[in-house]
């Protein structure tokens, strides 16, 4: 449990001091011709510093306490086959959480956020495509670093992201007005 504190508060920390660094960004790079529409600037600057927070325990923070460093995993579905020694032998419910549930969530939120703020990414084959490669890229730099890869996370990491956009889904069909205002051109 402590571990996934650790997770979660380091995260917490690193999104928190992202958002005045990138609403600094958005005020300089944002064209001054069109008018703000804050549910969008709200959220693009909500998903930027979720971006990084992601980034920081992808690569910096984990490099300190990895445990699985340079293991590599290319056997899908062996995930299931930890989890059978670890959680449900061991009792070691961290590696639940962490290693299945939170790479489900992390893409999740991706898979949400990405239609919601982008019209152009709607479709469900884009977000999946993008949650796919989004996470192949992780694995791949991964490889480079003294990290674990596995093919299990690109796996759950793009069911994260196929929740996530079910989740858009079902909210814009719940809540289409409420939804709809957080598009670019939508005041």
């Amino acid at each position: 449990m402590t571990r996934i504190l650790h997770h979660i508060s380091d995260i917490l920390q690193v999104i928190a001091l992202s958002i005045p660094v990138i609403i600094l960004l958005r005020m300089i790079l944002r064209k001054k011709t069109t008018q703000i529409n804050w549910f969008h600037e709200t959220g693009l600057v909500l998903f930027a510093s979720y971006l990084v927070g992601l980034f920081s325990q992808t690569f910096v923070f984990n490099l300190q306490r990895d445990t699985t460093a340079f293991r590599v995993n290319l056997t899908p579905l062996n995930k299931l086959t930890e989890f059978e020694y670890i959680v449900i032998r061991d009792g070691n419910l961290s590696y639940f959480f962490i290693e299945i549930l939170g790479n489900i969530l992390m893409f999740s939120v991706i898979g949400f956020l990405l239609p919601l703020l982008f019209q152009k990414l709607g479709s469900a084959k884009r977000v999946i495509l993008l949650c796919f490669l989004t996470s192949l890229t992780i694995e791949l730099i991964q490889l480079a670093l003294p990290r674990g890869t596995d093919i299990d996370d690109i796996l759950m990491n793009t069911l994260g992201g196929i929740l996530g956009y079910a989740l858009y889904r079902l909210f814009y069909k719940l809540f289409p007005k409420g939804m709809a205002r957080f598009h670019q051109n939508t005041l």
